[in-house]
């Protein structure tokens, strides 16, 4: 069995922990949602961002997802990937430097890290995505631009809509077979 830990926290894009954590879950992985500051048993709100025709997404309130484990008291050791989310979280989760820290703990050890949405940015701002290959919501490559780097990412535009599961393959318990799916 595969064990994998999810990084999310307020106002994280609410498809964006629901799917991957269900999708997860079915595949056979033991998921694990932490939140920096919050303990299993505590709730995170998540948001729900619609394209309806603005300059930019709209948002409006979604679930309370109730978070199964605790950030204070995890064992990274145990888990074998790790699952960012990402929503408006990821603008606060990347300032915390334990966050960073857990981040390059998984990139250091070539455990598969995946980042959706605007989770990229916590890798960017981990400094791990150097020399890498990044498929990127398309309003976030400003952010990504080379003139933020030494040597920088391959920046590969995607659709909004693109399916989740490409983003979270490489944590399925069956490995690079599954790609199919």
């Amino acid at each position: 069995m595969k064990y994998v830990l999810m990084l999310a926290g307020d106002y994280t894009e609410d498809y964006e922990v629901m799917v991957p954590f269900q999708a997860l879950k079915m595949a056979g992985a033991e998921v694990d949602v932490v939140c920096p500051d919050k303990r299993k048993g505590d709730t995170i709100k998540t948001a729900i961002h619609d394209f309806e025709g603005d300059q930019t997404y709209s948002e409006k309130p979604g679930h309370n997802f109730l978070l199964n484990a605790s950030f204070d008291y995890l064992k990274l050791d145990r888990y074998d990937g790790l699952f960012l989310t990402g929503g408006r979280a990821p603008e606060y989760l990347r300032l915390d430097s334990r966050v960073i820290d857990l981040v390059r703990f998984f990139m250091d050890l070539n455990k598969p890290v995946a980042a959706i949405c605007h989770g990229v940015q916590i890798l960017t701002a981990a400094g791990v995505l150097q020399g890498k290959t990044v498929n990127i919501y398309q309003r976030l490559i400003r952010l990504l631009s080379r003139r933020f780097w030494q040597r920088a990412p391959s920046l590969q535009k995607r659709s909004p809509m693109k399916p989740l599961y490409a983003e979270i393959l490489s944590l399925l318990p069956h490995g690079p077979e599954t790609q199919n799916c």
